[in-house]
């Protein structure tokens, strides 16, 4: 009899939550903005630490994510169920982390030309300020 009764309260609650995710996405596509906050407080939190396996300073996590979601806004019509959503949150997230990582090697590559530069060769400005002096 128990049993009986949990597959029936579990089928029945699947069914709701089923429904009721149709209905956030719904929501959401609709611009509603309490579906939205659905959205972000089941995600946010999770694609926090996902982003910090790529970058290491809180503030940039914070901007990627940040990011994410306000593209996930401006493209809401284009989802049809959380699965999208979810996977749209999580591969935004990843190309931003690569592409602000490509970004910091071409920072630190040029940085380090910079320095060896400086320690090889005269500044162009040397032979200008010897004249003045």
């Amino acid at each position: 009899m128990c049993f009986i009764f949990y597959c029936i309260f579990v089928e029945e609650n699947s069914v709701n939550l089923d429904t009721r995710e149709v209905d956030i996405i719904q929501e959401f596509a609709r611009g509603g903005e309490s579906a939205f906050r659905v959205l972000y407080d089941r995600y946010a939190v999770a694609l926090r630490y996902f982003a910090a396996k790529y970058l290491n300073e809180d503030t940039m996590i914070d901007d990627v994510v940040q990011d994410a979601f306000v593209d996930l806004w401006e493209k809401r019509a284009d989802f049809r169920g959380e699965y999208a959503v979810k996977a749209y949150l999580y591969k935004a997230v990843r190309n931003d982390c690569l592409n602000l990582m490509r970004h910091q090697q071409v920072e630190d590559k040029y940085a380090r030309r910079v320095v060896m530069e400086g320690e090889d060769s005269e500044s162009f400005l040397d032979p200008l300020i010897i004249t003045q002096i």
